[in-house]
């Protein structure tokens, strides 16, 4: 009798763990058992996705960077995307009087600002000078003190190691491109700046990028320093203060946010994973909050799945991504043509409610309400 009663005690004790352990898989089953990575885009849909996709990470890493200038105490600091590179606006950098010499206190700048961009370090550096028109009678145009000034301001960046000569080029453009038009103090001010581009590497001396490498060449340099698993969301026809109130509503905190030309780019690092690579039970209520968030401020949302961080294997790399676009579809309730992942240009074959219609309702023995 105690024999059978040890037993009874120890079935019901399993009970509760191979529950778990059904509930674990329940995602990853799913998803095998319906054909949602089976759909390819063709490339002309694959090339207009990915053209959305450059514009939207340019947008997300602008955020992060002035962050580090704010937090590096560089002032006079302004950022803008143009014509597929980052434009870097630096107005504190000080030059000896009449002079392509830059001061000491510049040289310290410089080197903050060169930590900052090092994340940049394999692509190339475009370095403008532009000087000031002084009056309507003013015929010295500037070119070659502003040429001068932007090679002193190059040969500092190069100084520092973390970008090559080689790739810095530097260019003087005069007075012949002026933010703003007139002679006070204030616009010739405004008009004596450095701005440094940040693209593809310069292949001639007249300072011409070379042509994009890759349509996927900003998503692929965001991608490769986050774990796989990450979303980029694109909110059309929004404000980022619309999204952030939704969010904040639902819950979320703590995703990036900035402004594209096609609406709110939203930038989601917080997805965790089970050995099976398919999303832990934080990370799925996480996707059913944002989901709904996300469906509130309109059904033409769309996603990307991302991250290419080569500690992991490849085969897990894709599987991620798979599971974390089936997850966007069943549990967030996104569209699933609007949720595009993997190298290849997958989209979800099909819309989905089998965790409902199957009536699953736990996710590694979490409820989902």
């Amino acid at each position: 009798m105690e024999k059978l009663r040890v037993f009874f005690i120890a079935i019901m004790l399993c009970l509760p763990l191979c529950s778990v352990f059904s509930q674990i898989a329940d995602i990853k089953t799913l998803s095998e058992e319906d054909t949602y990575r089976e759909k390819l885009l063709s490339d002309t849909e694959i090339s207009s996705r990915n053209k959305t996709w450059e514009g939207v990470a340019l947008s997300l890493l602008v955020p992060d960077i002035e962050k580090s200038a704010e937090d590096s105490g560089l002032e006079s600091f302004s950022i803008s995307i143009t014509d597929n590179t980052i434009n870097i606006i630096y107005r504190d950098i000080r030059f000896q009087p009449n002079s392509a010499e830059v001061t000491p206190e510049t040289i310290t700048k410089l080197q903050k600002l060169s930590k900052i961009l090092k994340r940049f370090s394999e692509m190339g550096l475009v370095i403008e000078g532009h000087t000031a028109k002084l009056s309507e009678s003013d015929n010295d145009d500037g070119m070659e003190l502003s040429e001068n000034r932007a090679k002193s301001v190059a040969a500092v960046i190069a100084e520092t190691g973390i970008f090559e000569a080689k790739n810095i080029h530097a260019v003087g453009k005069g007075f012949y491109e002026p933010v703003e038009e007139g002679f006070s103090a204030e616009n010739k001010a405004l008009n004596r700046r450095v701005e440094i581009s940040i693209g593809g590497a310069p292949d001639s001396e007249d300072g011409k990028s070379t042509e994009e490498k890759s349509e996927t060449l900003w998503w692929d340099f965001l991608s490769k320093s986050m774990n796989p698993g990450y979303t980029a969301c694109l909110v059309h026809n929004k404000t980022v203060e619309e999204v952030q109130a939704a969010l904040s509503e639902a819950g979320i905190d703590g995703l990036i946010l900035a402004p594209t030309e096609d609406g709110v780019g939203i930038l989601d690092s917080s997805m965790a994973f089970r050995m099976n690579d398919s999303p832990n039970t934080k990370s799925v209520e996480h996707i059913k909050a944002l989901g709904k968030a996300l469906a509130s401020l309109g059904k033409d949302t769309e996603v990307r799945v991302g991250g290419y961080n080569t500690a992991i294997k490849e085969e897990s790399i894709e599987e991620r991504h798979y599971l974390t676009a089936y997850t966007m579809a069943s549990v967030g309730g996104l569209s699933p043509d609007k949720i595009f992942f993997g190298k290849e240009g997958h989209v979800l074959t099909k819309s989905t409610t089998a965790l409902v219609s199957k009536s699953i309702s736990k996710v590694d023995g979490t409820i989902l309400e």
